[in-house]
C-alpha cells in the first residue's frame, strides 16, 4: 500500500516535467508564425 502511494506521488509529481518538456521538444520542431514570416519576406525579395 505505501509503495502504491508513493508511486502515484512520484508520477503526480513527473506528468508536468514530462508535458514541459514534449511541449518544448514540439517546439523546437514546429514553425512559427515569425519563422513563416521571415521565409515570406524572402521570397518577396526574390
Amino acid at each position: 500500500m505505501l509503495n502504491d502511494h508513493i508511486l502515484r506521488e512520484e508520477i503526480k509529481y513527473q506528468i508536468p516535467i514530462m508535458k514541459n518538456e514534449v511541449r518544448d521538444e514540439l517546439r523546437k520542431e514546429l514553425a512559427t508564425k515569425e519563422d513563416i514570416l521571415l521565409v515570406e519576406e524572402r521570397l518577396e525579395k526574390n
